[in-house]
């Protein structure tokens, strides 16, 4: 997305004019969790993610405004979709706090990238 956006590129929507609903997790705190999984030895299975949910349009705009360029948008004629994952059995393990906020790890990902 952060391609598309800089390259002025289209960034494909669903119908409702928002796209899909996802949850993009900075790699760093995926990272973060899987240790603390090893330290304290988790058992079972464990959904990892941020508890912030963002759609594609949200994201776009975001990427857009970090990078001082206004995002193309293209509606395509697909519903849309949410792809947000149950995080009790992670918040009974870990504090969901501690992750990073998509705006932080954006300006992260685009300091330190060449995309």
């Amino acid at each position: 997305l952060i391609k598309r956006v800089r390259n002025g590129e289209a960034v494909q929507v669903t119908v409702n004019g928002d796209g899909m609903l996802l949850v993009p997790t900075f790699v760093e705190d995926i990272v973060d969790v899987f240790l603390a999984s090893v330290e304290q030895s988790w058992m079972g299975t464990v959904n990892v993610a941020t508890p912030e949910a963002l759609s594609i349009r949200e994201i776009a705009e975001l990427i857009g405004q970090q990078l001082g360029i206004e995002p193309k948008l293209e509606i395509v004629r697909r519903a849309p979709v949410e792809i947000i994952p149950n995080l009790d059995r992670l918040a009974e393990r870990f504090d969901l706090g501690r992750f990073t906020r998509f705006e932080e790890g954006l300006r992260k990902t685009i300091g330190t990238r060449c995309l």
